[in-house]
């Protein structure tokens, strides 16, 4: 199949590129060919475990940086890919380089689109290492004694709390693991990303919408994570969220600008908007800050709690974690969430889980299961009581669904109808759940009933009334990311001597023998084979006290559109497009040029270029 990928894109090279690369590999190619034969050759060529070998072992950090980001990403084009690599490497330097590689048919423009060889992709993966481009090389990752499960559903608990505000200081003791100035920042991050989830109305009070929260917390951590991500990008969003949190346990610890590069880099790969990545991570907890950069937040995912302890004073302690629809976390308030998690079992906690439709009778048996049988005497009464007075006065927000009565003999026995269903007033008048009015309206049109607007003065919709939600379920389809390495060290790149010498051996005329020694450095001659009379580079260069040699450069490149050259100007070196040349009335020459990426024109005095050089690169 690489075959074939390779045969493909070298169709699409022009004669001159595609000639170029024919001659440098294959050596002479001689009159007449057949280009589909030619081609059949050079695949073969890059085929073989010899020169795949060779090609291999010319690999630099450099290279590996852009081998790196384009597995990574799975192909840019050249002003991404600077982008990318901004500050890492001049923007000159990295055009050079990618010409280079071209050549070295490392990477295969496909379009505008730059990617790996396709034979040599899968292993170009021993050398793509993450840490170059993404993270600083020392750092520890943090490790919470709590799974992110466990941590978001104490959070849920909390924002049933009455109040306005989501963050209270007094929580601080609550999670003694984390860092107390860092709380407020991942409370109001959550928070977002539950509104957005749908687990949390803000409409007229805060609510939680345990059912859209059990969805979620079935899931597993890295899935838990990616949908928490999800509320703050856009764009393919399980992908991304998927292939970032699995990044952040594979690279582990991060620099400011690796952070930055890694969000560019997602933004490319999954054609996502960027967003501010630091901010939302801290925010959700799965980073935190270091004096050296960010070190990722790992979180821990115990045995599941098998018993509880419960004292006197209605406090619960376990070891392990808590299932992930346990119903602890519905009736008791968090005091501890620690290696040892506490919580303790309060009136409004209670009132708050049956007011939310848990059974009184679910909530004592799921006690004792869970204290091996038997429950404290006191604990039972005070419960009992609890529930006693909660049935006493019960307050519904919902829709009056009146009906006559065979239309209520219908709707008592239509079973999707039921979990819509607050209370049966009458045999002919339901109480029905405002928020699921969409749903059940439509199921009684199913079922042939025709249904008017709805009567009297209509409440506030809520957002998550109004809006369409994200769905709570993994894709079947989805694939884990490819697994990348964190740091590959590479060994020190050494040219064959042996063919050097072959060159020199071969007497051929001072201006072939240059050429073939050229792209021996440039590392484009790897087997004796490639050594024939031929010259293939044409780079002119200028410098030092020829004035004139300068001026004929600058006169030459600017007469070809598209000409790039290189500038050396005492310690500034440019890459730039040559545009025009011109003189004062004194007759000093004037190079007039467009400093590339930024294109930005300046006029320079050639006196002022120590060394002018004219690329002319096929592949630049």
């Amino acid at each position: 199949m690489s075959h074939e990928q390779l045969k493909t894109l070298l169709e699409q090279y022009t004669d001159d590129e595609y000639f170029f690369l024919a001659r440098n590999y294959l050596g002479l190619v001689e009159s007449p060919f057949h280009k589909e034969h030619i081609s059949s050759r050079l695949i073969g060529f890059f085929a073989l475990e010899e020169n795949r070998k060779k090609m291999l072992s010319l690999i630099d950090s450099f290279d590996q940086m852009i081998i790196t980001a384009l597995l990574f990403t799975g192909g840019l084009r050249f002003e991404q890919l600077a982008t990318l690599l901004e500050g890492i490497h001049p923007y000159g330097k990295l055009l050079l380089r990618v010409a280079n590689l071209r050549e070295r048919m490392i990477i295969i423009a496909t379009g505008n689109t730059l990617v790996p060889n396709p034979l040599l992709e899968e292993h170009f993966y021993r050398f793509a290492g993450l840490t170059p481009l993404f993270g600083v090389e020392e750092g520890t990752v943090h490790t919470h004694p709590f799974s992110y499960r466990e941590f978001l559903q104490a959070i849920l608990t909390l924002a049933e709390r009455p109040g306005r505000s989501f963050f209270r200081k007094e929580y601080e003791t609550l999670f003694p693991t984390m860092r107390s100035d860092d709380l407020p920042s991942i409370f109001e991050t959550i928070h977002s990303s539950f509104v957005k989830l749908g687990i949390i109305i803000e409409d007229p009070q805060r609510r939680v919408d345990w059912q859209r929260a059990h969805d979620l917390f079935l899931l597993d951590e890295q899935q838990i994570k990616a949908m928490m991500l999800a509320g703050h990008m856009e764009g393919a969003l399980n992908t991304c969220c998927a292939d970032l949190v699995f990044l952040l346990e594979d690279i582990g610890t991060f620099s400011a600008s690796g952070l930055k590069r890694l969000s560019q880099a997602l933004a490319f790969k999954h054609h996502v908007k960027r967003c501010d990545l630091t901010s939302v991570l801290l925010g959700l907890g799965l980073l935190v800050k270091t004096k050296g950069g960010y070190n990722h937040v790992s979180y821990t995912q115990g045995e599941p709690a098998s018993s509880f302890i419960v004292d006197s004073d209605y406090s619960v302690s376990y070891l392990g974690s808590l299932d992930a629809d346990s119903l602890l976390v519905r009736f008791a308030a968090l005091e501890t969430l620690d290696r040892t998690r506490l919580w303790r079992i309060t009136e409004e906690r209670l009132r708050s889980a049956l007011d939310g439709g848990v059974g009184y009778d679910e909530i004592r048996s799921y006690l004792k299961t869970y204290v091996n049988g038997t429950l404290n005497t006191a604990l039972l009464k005070s419960l009992d009581l609890i529930a006693e007075r909660s049935r006493q006065v019960q307050i519904y927000d919902g829709l009056v669904l009146h009906t006559d009565e065979r239309v209520g003999r219908i709707v008592e026995q239509l079973p999707a109808l039921q979990e819509h269903i607050l209370d049966r007033l009458s045999p002919t008048i339901f109480l029905m759940k405002r928020s699921h009015e969409r749903i059940w309206r439509q199921i009684l049109t199913q079922a042939g009933l025709s249904l008017g607007s709805t009567k009297g003065e209509l409440a506030h919709g809520s957002d998550g009334e109004t809006r369409e939600l994200p769905a709570l379920q993994w894709p079947k389809e989805f694939q884990k990311p490819k697994k990348f390495k964190k740091s590959v060290m590479l060994p020190p790149v050494v040219p064959d001597e042996k063919l050097k010498e072959a060159i020199i051996r071969k007497n051929y005329p001072k201006e072939v023998e240059e050429d073939l020694l050229e792209r021996f450095e440039e590392r484009l001659i790897i087997n004796k084979s490639q050594i024939t009379p031929q010259i293939l580079y044409t780079r002119i260069e200028a410098g030092g006290f020829d004035y004139q040699g300068k001026i004929s450069l600058a006169k030459q490149a600017s007469s070809k559109e598209g000409t790039v050259v290189q500038l050396f100007m005492g310690g500034e070196e440019l890459m730039a497009l040559a545009l025009e040349l011109t003189y004062t009335p004194k007759k000093e020459a004037l190079f007039k040029v467009a400093i590339l990426p930024q294109m930005e024109t300046r006029v320079i005095p050639l006196s002022k270029i120590f060394l002018l050089r004219q690329i002319k690169m096929l592949f630049l």
